[in-house]
């Protein structure tokens, strides 16, 4: 803790900075609103290393009027070697460089400005932040900050980076005087699809809520508008490992053969694994890529083992319909029943969506492609998986395909 000089009266402001000293410098974190009774409150100043704050004053505004309730006068204060200024309201706030009980701040709506005085009543509004709203006040960018909850405080995130814009610059954050703000990663975290999609014991994401930009370049699976005609709604790989892309307000019409770079939150929904919004991004690298060939699993393996093949492109044969809904008529949705020879049932599910509703029901038994998807409602999540055709040509789609390491053998070569 850097030893703290106390203000023992507010002194009159001498000399003057340059105007570029004063762009430089701004309001970096306030914490004005502790748990119980207020103590500990401090407001953080980011600025050049050495800058005298002569001629400086912090200033609190009263958001239920707009009338200046509180000074602070910087006379005499500099920024420290680290450049983090922190003026606390007592000893307990740690690497406090400055002391005053002014310092205890109203909570919101308010707002503080940091202002340079050039005269007697004559100033610049050098930096300002509302903290909630209040039409008495006038705040950057006409945005606030958020009126944070007990034990919070309003924080610049990147820390130190001013745009002018109260909603865009602030954040809650956990208080950090004399350090830098403790902001959430800004940027994606570089991760390998496998490790995307891994699953905890329970069937859920290990990276739930985390969000990522996937290593490899990814091959969508399935047409624009396949279960989907106004949104962001395929299948994906990498060429081992398989997920699917979700987001109602995204729709980059992607065509099945196009190679992405992939950037999302990775969430899931009824058990299957999505990278998805709010901030997903997906770029087209090329286009025109072969499929790979459906891997061919049996009934019983995609209710036992569904998770290995969730979003992949996959081949059931031998299929009969013994329950659920019968074949869909046009612009019916269906999830039908079906098993093959060993005996295990599982979800065929036709979207309308797709052209295969209003066509003629396949002669038994018939062989089904398609993208295996889940259903499952409750945790754990391993179990309810189907199998989801993306058009026509899915329904009877030919003999046995090759086997599953050949084919993504021959997939993984597209991407070298």
């Amino acid at each position: 803790m850097r030893a703290p000089i106390v203000l023992l009266g507010l002194l009159l402001a001498i000399g003057a900075q340059g105007a570029d000293a004063q762009l430089t410098l701004m309001i970096n974190e306030v914490y004005y609103d502790a748990p119980g009774t207020d103590t500990g409150m401090f407001v953080e100043l980011i600025g050049p290393p050495g800058l005298v704050l002569d001629d400086f004053q912090l200033v609190g505004v009263d958001g239920q009027d707009g009338i200046e309730y509180r000074t602070i006068l910087l006379s005499g204060m500099v920024i420290p070697d680290d450049g983090h200024l922190v003026i606390g309201q007592d000893a307990s706030v740690p690497n406090v460089d400055y002391i005053s009980l002014h310092a205890n701040l109203e909570n919101g709506p308010d707002a503080v400005e940091l202002r340079y005085f050039l005269g007697p009543r004559d100033y610049e509004l050098v930096d300002g932040v509302c903290y909630g709203y209040s039409a008495f006040l006038d705040c950057e960018g006409g945005t606030h900050a958020d009126d944070v909850p007990s034990g919070s405080s309003i924080a610049r995130c990147p820390n130190g980076q001013d745009t002018d814009d109260n909603a865009a610059d602030f954040i809650e954050a956990v208080p950090s005087p004399g350090e830098p703000n403790d902001c959430p990663n800004t940027d994606p975290t570089w991760m390998p699809l496998c490790e995307a999609v891994t699953l905890d014991e329970n069937g859920v994401p290990v990276h739930l809520g985390e969000w990522v930009h996937i290593m490899e370049p990814l091959l969508i699976l399935n047409d624009d508008g396949t279960y989907s005609t106004d949104h962001l709604d395929h299948a994906a790989t990498d060429g081992e490992c398989c997920v699917y892309l979700f987001d109602f307000d995204y729709d980059p019409g992607l065509m099945a053969g196009d190679q992405v770079d992939v950037i999302g939150t990775i969430d899931f929904y009824n058990g299957k694994v999505e990278i998805a919004g709010p901030d997903i991004s997906i770029t087209v690298l090329s286009s025109g890529h072969p499929l790979p060939d459906p891997q061919l699993v049996t009934t019983a393996e995609l209710a036992s083992n569904g998770n290995d093949y969730e979003s992949c492109l996959i081949q059931l044969c031998g299929l009969t319909m013994v329950g659920g809904d019968p074949w869909p008529d046009e612009g019916d949705n269906a999830n039908i029943e079906v098993m093959d020879e060993t005996g295990v049932v599982v979800t065929l599910r036709i979207d309308r969506d797709t052209d295969v509703d209003g066509s003629a029901p396949p002669a038994e038994p018939f062989s089904m492609c398609g993208i295996a998807g889940q259903y499952d409602t409750s945790e754990p999540y391993f179990s309810d998986y189907q199998i989801l055709p993306r058009h026509l040509e899915d329904v009877n789609c030919g003999g046995p395909s090759p086997a599953r390491d050949g084919s993504w053998g021959e997939l993984k070569h597209i991407f070298r």
